[in-house]
């Protein structure tokens, strides 16, 4: 197997034929300026076509993955002069992530586009756009009404809904569709990202997403599939949920608690997504009304989310995580 790809490395780009189609139609129109939403699930792919669009544009190409070798490396190693990303900071005082993407993010951003291009064109890359703090929506707001001459603005999002309806209003959209899972298999064999016979299921597994698919090829991938198995199959038979959160809340998976978390929100979205259409092989959640589906993955959002800024005990935040889970299951919803 090789090493597993980040977005700013990934070179065999892997799309939905729709998405390509619009995408290499832009390029060829010289349309790939100012704002543009690339909207879509976690994980479907956005950071790295978002990357790709980075090396093409900027090496002054007009074909997507045609890039300069010299425009590539600067790429991946986050030296060149003409891209900007913006993400969550770290907060000095604590050294931990910022749950927001803040006010100052986006004036440093502001300052650094009011400098020459050394190419004439600039890309900026917003991952995500749903972390944006109010006040930092609304500074980008100024960037997008009158974006500066040559700049390609990259919103990412994976709830487009969130943004503020002026940020949606000025940016074009595009919407990165799933991945048929043949194609996926297919993509995963040709990089030796996993196992060829593995490939088929992680593709299922993946439900179209390519970097949904990488993460489960990895060994903490599969680690983390393993225990979200063992909660759900605990939720599922309405078996003691305290074992689980012990195994869950151990020390040794501290490095795929993120992953585990992922995982059960994912699983949650894509049954909500097939809902009521039969899309979707039956699984734990598939006969929970769509109401009570909304509502177990606002809540689990919310408490992760609190939970992580508060920085609780996992093994109880497991716990309470697996109780609102079966109370969804049972049909009967009494926390929240």
């Amino acid at each position: 197997m090789t090493d597993l790809p980040s977005p700013q490395s990934t070179s065999h780009l892997l799309l939905h034929p729709v998405t390509e189609k619009r995408v290499t139609d832009a390029l060829q129109a010289n349309a790939l300026t100012g704002g543009w939403l690339l909207t879509g699930a976690p994980n479907i792919g956005k950071a790295s076509l978002a990357y790709s669009l980075a090396k093409t544009i900027l090496s002054g190409m007009q074909e997507l993955g045609a890039a300069d070798d010299q425009t590539v490396r600067l790429v991946e190693n986050g030296g060149h002069p003409d891209l900007f990303t913006v993400t969550r900071t770290v907060m000095e005082k604590t050294g931990r992530l910022r749950n927001d993407i803040v006010v100052d993010d986006i004036r440093r951003l502001i300052q650094a586009l009011h400098q020459t291009a050394s190419t004439g064109r600039r890309v900026v890359i917003i991952d995500r756009a749903d972390d944006l703090n109010r006040a930092a929506a609304n500074a980008l707001l100024k960037i997008l009404e009158e974006p500066p001459a040559g700049t390609l603005l990259l919103l990412l999002s994976s709830s487009p809904g969130r943004l503020l309806p002026t940020i949606r209003s000025r940016c074009r959209r595009l919407a990165l569709a799933p991945v048929p899972d043949e194609a996926l298999a297919d993509w995963l064999k040709a990089q030796n990202i996993c196992p060829a016979k593995d490939a088929p299921t992680i593709a299922t597994s993946a439900n179209g997403r390519p970097g949904r698919a990488i993460l489960l090829a990895s060994g903490e991938g599969e680690a983390a599939r393993q225990l979200v198995n063992d909660l759900l199959n605990a939720v599922r038979i309405n078996q003691d949920l305290s074992g689980v959160a012990q195994t869950l809340g151990a020390k040794t998976n501290d490095e795929i608690w993120p992953d585990v978390k992922a995982l059960i929100l994912d699983e949650l979205s894509q049954t909500i997504r097939s809902h009521p259409m039969n899309h979707k092989k039956e699984g734990v959640f598939s006969a929970v009304p769509l109401p009570l589906l909304l509502k177990t993955h606002e809540t689990l959002t919310a408490m992760l989310s609190q939970a992580e800024a508060l920085n609780s005990d996992r093994t109880q935040t497991a716990y309470v995580m697996a109780l609102t889970l079966r109370d969804a299951v049972r049909g009967s919803y009494v926390r929240g």
